[in-house]
């Protein structure tokens, strides 16, 4: 799949052209073999919040699962350490986020489907896994197992250092290399495992749509973790020029999540802006049209990976007078009616004075919070190692 072919950059800056161009060049489906490995007396050290990310240790207390894109050591206690023996299958780092649930949570089930993942569930071996700072993990992180065909409805949560007598660690279908995302044919089997799912059971009131774009505006205060809380502004004027040109602006939140992939598979055109809302056009069919919209100048592998492994046509526009300086995902963003969207949607060129929006100085409050906060703990981390 080539850039000239599948995608359109005409409505994006040039210097986040040149950083998409460089992007959509990689292949992001590869052909490895998928292993499984046993770590006799390992140690999973779940996700804590000042100490670290967490992951699976060998008895000689090296990181070993480190294709995953949330991974990291942290010095424990023998105290805090407690010993099961026992073995178990440890199926990965389950996100809260929406996006990831269908992507990253999927990377290890495949082993559950192997002649030997199957013979260790049927002699009672356990299934654990990692999840945000001690979180529930999401129903609908259940759901999207099972409707791939994994049941991992037994699945146990790791809340503290625990030792196994041995840990089975599949490795990933979907993997982080040189901090890029790729997937192997494998995770595609899952994906489509889960289109057939849902076409299987398909709700007769369910509606079809020609054009939808997928709204965050009701999202606002009510997602997110402390300060990644109001991370969106200004996307309402953005709706709403998408609405003045025949889009129905759909909430993906209120969508039972069965519908919403219907959706995403029969919609002709799809906007939505770049995050864990668009990431479901990985469930889109080759000839739809994705419009994503960029609310900073930021590449998202997981919306590279989707969009090469669904095969849609994207068009790429800028949306944002967003600023950043590290960890530029995390937001806040600032949006409005650029004159790349002008362009895409034909509307009646008009000035962009986003300066003169109040919200806009709203976001900028946000903004300058964050980077102090970001600035003070960059200084800290400094003076901690010296």
């Amino acid at each position: 799949m080539t850039a000239t072919k599948k995608y359109c950059l005409d409505y994006v800056s040039r210097a986040n052209k040149a950083k998409l161009e460089a992007e959509l060049q990689i292949c992001r489906l590869v052909d490895i073999p998928l292993t499984v490995h046993p770590y006799e007396q390992g140690l999973i050290l779940p996700n804590h919040t000042t100490k670290g990310a967490g992951g699976v240790i060998n008895n000689d207390g090296v990181l070993v699962d480190t294709e995953q894109e949330v991974v990291g050591a942290y010095d424990v206690s023998l105290d805090e350490i407690e010993y099961k023996d026992e073995e178990v299958i440890y199926i990965g780092y389950m996100y809260y986020a929406f996006g990831h649930a269908f992507t990253d949570n999927l990377q290890k089930l495949w082993f559950l489907h192997t002649n030997e993942g199957k013979e260790l569930l049927n002699r009672g071996v356990k299934m654990v896994y990692n999840v945000f700072q001690g979180e529930e993990m999401p129903s609908y992180s259940k759901r999207l197992a099972e409707l791939a065909n994994f049941n991992i409805s037994s699945a146990i949560p790791i809340l503290k250092p625990t030792r196994f007598k041995k840990i089975w660690l599949p490795s990933n279908s979907l993997f982080r290399k040189d901090k890029k995302l790729y997937y192997t044919a494998t995770f595609k089997t899952s994906i489509e495992a889960i289109k057939e799912n849902v076409l299987k059971n398909v709700n007769p009131q369910w509606e079809t749509y020609n054009k939808v774009y997928l709204s965050r505006t009701t999202l606002a205060n009510k997602e997110g973790h402390g300060w990644q809380r109001t991370r969106d502004y200004g996307e309402q004027a953005v709706e709403d020029a998408f609405v003045s040109k025949g889009y129905v602006a759909l909430h993906p939140e209120n969508i039972p999540l069965e519908q919403q992939i219907y959706i995403a598979m029969t919609a002709k055109h799809i906007a939505a802006t770049v995050g864990s809302v668009s990431h479901v056009s990985i469930f889109a069919n080759a000839n739809t049209q994705m419009i994503l919209l960029n609310k900073i100048d930021w590449c998202y592998q997981h919306q590279l990976l989707a969009d090469h492994l669904a095969e849609t046509q994207v068009v790429y526009v800028d949306i944002h007078h967003s600023m950043y300086k590290i960890e530029a995902w995390l937001g806040p963003f600032y949006m409005s009616v650029t004159k790349y969207l002008q362009q895409f949607l034909g509307l009646k060129p008009q000035a962009d004075n986003f300066l003169l929006d109040p919200i806009f100085w709203k976001y900028f409050m946000r903004w300058q919070r964050r980077a102090r906060r970001l600035w003070w703990r960059d200084v800290k981390r400094r003076w901690k190692k010296n």
